[in-house]
């Protein structure tokens, strides 16, 4: 089992961030595409009503807690090759597991993002949320794998 490096876990937040942005621009935009009749009078601004900030974050949250129990990795992290998984049983951490994850980025912020850097002193590379949550980021790059295990897992 090899530990994500710390390049592949940045490249899988900034994947996932600008992926993220480009759903809230979206979902910002939505009334607009179903009623068009939504614009100021004086010109072609668009006004949609703005979610509130602590329920995006609470369903951005969620959204990932969900993915690291269904699919091991976001779409960032499974992009960049790596995978989320427990610490204990080597499988996709629970749905639990995973919201403990996700609010554990908040300790792992405090302070000066000290939990994120821990990841470059750690030898499992875990952050803060990753001890907390008990989880691991594992490469799984599938190139690596020889064809018996690749259809051992189709299987």
């Amino acid at each position: 089992m090899r530990y994500a490096t710390p390049g592949r876990r940045l490249l899988a937040l900034l994947i996932d961030t600008l992926l993220l942005l480009f759903l809230l621009r979206l979902f910002h935009f939505l009334p607009l595409l179903l009623d068009p009749t939504l614009m100021l009078a004086r010109g072609d601004i668009p006004v949609p009503a703005a979610l509130p900030w602590p329920l995006l974050l609470l369903a951005a949250m969620l959204l990932s807690a969900l993915l690291w129990n269904c699919c091991a990795g976001t779409p960032g992290k499974l992009l960049a090759g790596v995978q989320v998984i427990a610490l204990r049983s080597g499988t996709a951490p629970g749905l639990a597991q995973g919201l403990v994850r996700c609010a554990g980025y908040g300790l792992s912020l405090l302070p000066a993002a000290l939990g994120f850097f821990w990841i470059l002193r750690d030898p499992r590379r875990q952050g803060f949320h990753d001890m907390l949550s008990r989880t691991l980021v594992i490469e799984d790059d599938e190139s690596r794998k020889s064809l018996a295990q690749l259809l051992r897992e189709a299987a």
